[in-house]
């Protein structure tokens, strides 16, 4: 029986694991078990409508105007840090109409395999379940809603329904909250779940299937090589470390967000939604309501910056009145450290620097959604199978020197 060792015991960890030992792998999981749980505090989305990277026409000029201020959705804590500069240069090459048109085809096609996976796992799984109700943007001004609706254009042309909607149309989507809108976009192929429920029943699927949990820190993929046929490397923020260890250059970014949950809220949503302006995500949990956003390029740390979790705060009364007034601050926030590559791609595959390594990391805020297809590719490219789906553009040696 071959084996694999896969470093990291995040979403990317787990799915990869599942599919490795459904191939007949004996698998171990090796994770310390320390700092930020990314995949537990997450939104919960399954998102084929984010068929735009995180690189794209504008960002840049996005990201200057936002660091000004010291509660936006978008910030990069400045530090003299020779990588940051040099991921900076190449995130702002990334950021071209030809890069997206690129990208767009297969962001869609990772999603969608992903969720049918997730509607896999429903029935496999016990105490987990998606909620298919599609994803609600929703927009407090017209500028915002008329660049929402060119992004729905494009994924309304890639095959998926989507639906444009006014402001009477978007408060009758949701009755049961109050919504204060000018109109949004309504993306019916996405969905919602509880990431904590995932993570708790999946684990729980690998040790039936046998799959061996090691918490221990890894400091060398090459002596983890010498033990297993097949390293995975889904070690998220944390894996352009390992990865420098055999000579690959990996350049990621730290992309903090935080989320707290609302267990009884004034008043409930039933759809998952994002509100645009202030670029934060609401995602009903079985107990409550979670809200998250930001998106704070920096160290992998574990400090909270509350002036980005007031921002949150903030936002939310201006959607849904019934909000006016709560107590967030007796709600604590909790964190998670996204792992972001310049190009807004993630990286999945083998590299040329150690033959049996395959990389899976750099999923930004898609790590959840894009979960199960990546453990997928993962399994098929361990076997030597043609992947399913041309992974070309996710090659982890893409920016290697």
């Amino acid at each position: 029986m071959p084996k694999a060792i896969v470093v990291g015991g995040g979403v990317i960890g787990l799915c990869s694991a599942y599919f490795l030992a459904e191939k007949g792998f004996d698998v171990t999981v090796v994770d310390p078990g320390e700092g930020p749980s990314t995949s537990t505090v997450n939104a919960g989305m399954i998102v084929p409508s984010h068929i735009i990277p995180l690189a794209a026409p504008g960002m840049v000029g996005v990201g200057l105007r936002m660091m000004l201020r010291p509660k936006s959705p978008l910030w990069i804590r400045p530090r003299l840090d020779r990588e940051l500069f040099r991921w900076g240069l190449r995130f702002a090459k990334s950021c071209t109409k030809e890069h997206v048109e690129r990208s767009k085809k297969l962001l869609l096609d990772l999603n969608l395999a992903s969720k049918q996976a997730y509607l896999d796992f429903e029935r496999l799984l016990e105490g987990f379940h998606v909620e298919q109700k599609g994803l609600l943007m929703i927009a407090r001004k017209e500028s915002s809603l008329e660049e929402e609706s060119h992004v729905a254009a494009q994924v309304h042309e890639l095959g998926v329904p989507v639906n444009i909607l006014d402001a009477k149309q978007i408060k009758e989507i949701d009755p049961g909250i109050r919504i204060d809108a000018v109109g949004g976009v309504h993306y019916v192929a996405d969905c919602h779940f509880s990431p904590g429920d995932f993570m708790m029943a999946l684990r729980a699927k690998l040790g039936q299937m046998d799959v061996r949990f090691e918490r221990s820190r890894v400091h060398s993929l090459s002596d983890l090589s010498l033990k297993s046929d097949t390293v995975v490397l889904a070690a998220g923020a944390w894996s352009n470390r390992l990865a420098a260890r055999i000579g690959l250059y990996l350049p990621l970014q730290a992309g903090k967000g935080y989320s707290f949950n609302v267990e009884n809220p004034p008043e409930r949503p039933t759809i998952c939604a994002i509100l645009m302006e202030g670029r934060v995500a609401v995602t009903p949990m079985p107990h409550g309501v979670r809200f998250g956003g930001t998106m704070e390029i920096g160290p992998t740390d574990d400090r909270i910056d509350d002036r980005r979790v007031e921002g949150i705060r903030e936002a939310i009364p201006a959607y849904y009145p019934a909000f006016a007034g709560f107590d967030f601050k007796s709600h604590p926030a909790g964190l998670g450290l996204r792992p972001c590559s310049p190009d807004g791609l993630p990286y999945i595959g083998r590299t040329r620097f150690a033959p049996n390594v395959i990389i899976a990391t750099g999923h930004a805020m898609m790590g959840m959604s894009l979960g199960p297809i990546t453990g997928h590719l993962v399994a098929e490219i361990a076997t030597g199978e043609k992947p399913g789906i041309d992974a070309s553009l996710l090659d982890p040696d893409r920016f290697a020197v």
